[in-house]
């Protein structure tokens, strides 16, 4: 089984690698990014660490495409044309990665998450209590 957690944001907002690894740190997240990457040309498994646990998540960076979503979600997303998705395959700690570098991602870019699991969007300034909400849910899995 496959979990996606998509950011969609706005290209020119797509930070370095250690730029989102500083605004993980900055949120108070245990989680140690690979940061030696290009995040545009990026394709595949992206190392990462929960509080010393290995995990990671695979990541896709692609234009966005309107067909996905309906209207009224595009309306919210309003100028923003790209999509970094992090998909994670039965493993806690790789979720747990996914989540909150997703989380931290949107906050630092102004994007939005959106939890294909519960098919909800949170936008940046709500992306982090998300996040928080579901550490604690992940957290007793590790």
């Amino acid at each position: 089984m496959s979990i996606e957690t998509a950011v969609i944001l706005k290209r020119e907002r797509l930070p370095a690698p250690e730029d989102w690894q500083r605004a993980l740190r900055e949120a108070g997240f245990a989680v140690q990014l690979d940061t030696d990457f290009d995040p545009v040309e990026m394709t595949g498994f992206l190392p990462a660490t929960y509080d010393g646990r290995p995990g990671g998540f695979e990541y896709f960076f692609s234009a966005l495409d309107d067909s996905d979503y309906e209207p009224e979600i595009l309306d919210r997303l309003g100028d923003r044309d790209s999509v970094v998705s992090l998909v994670t395959h039965s493993d806690f700690a790789g979720l747990m990665t996914a989540v909150l570098a997703a989380a931290a991602l949107a906050d630092l870019a102004g994007g939005v998450v959106h939890d294909t699991e519960a098919d909800e969007f949170h936008d940046s300034a709500a992306a982090l209590a998300w996040a928080r909400k579901m550490e604690a849910e992940i957290l007793p899995e590790l």
